[in-house]
């Protein structure tokens, strides 16, 4: 439920909990953001 709301954060209203985000981001975003970079790069290439 965390991925959740994290993608139900697009209100500029849900800044304050950005210490929160900012603690689950360094584990799920990167995983994500990484593969998405590499699967990006790759076809590319």
């Amino acid at each position: 439920m965390s991925t959740i709301q994290i993608n139900k954060t697009p209100n500029p209203k849900i800044e304050p909990p950005n210490p929160k985000n900012t603690n689950q981001n360094p584990k799920k975003p990167p995983h994500s953001s990484l593969a998405s970079i590499k699967i990006q790069t790759i076809p590319p290439i």
